[in-house]
């Protein structure tokens, strides 16, 4: 009557290997679902900014299409935002040394 009550070594291990199977599948979906809401965050965060840039703009100046029709290029484009955000590098659309601009992106 001295019975063990235990799991055996096969029964551990199928058990293990079904638990591998559903994590290799489940987890590249939550992965990517991750990713998809951090690029959505940072899209509508860049959004809300060059909103706000424009309502101030226009602030300044009236109306935004007025501030922007005495803009004949890009760089004066770029300037008058630059003025308004924290600019990192301000590149001119004349640079042809591509400086300014990455040649490859590792994804």
């Amino acid at each position: 009557m001295n019975k063990q009550l235990a799991f055996t070594l096969a029964e551990v291990l199928i058990t293990l290997g079904i638990i591998g199977i559903v994590a290799e599948m489940t987890i590249p979906t939550v992965v990517n679902g991750a990713s998809k809401v951090a690029y959505t965050s940072g899209l509508k965060r860049s959004y809300a900014i060059l909103s706000q840039v424009q309502e101030m703009i226009a602030t300044d100046n009236g109306e935004f299409a007025d501030a922007m029709s005495n803009v004949s290029d890009d760089d004066g484009f770029s300037n008058i935002f630059a003025q308004k955000i924290k600019v990192s590098k301000n590149c001119p659309s004349t640079d042809t040394t591509n400086a300014c601009f990455v040649n490859s992106y590792n994804i």
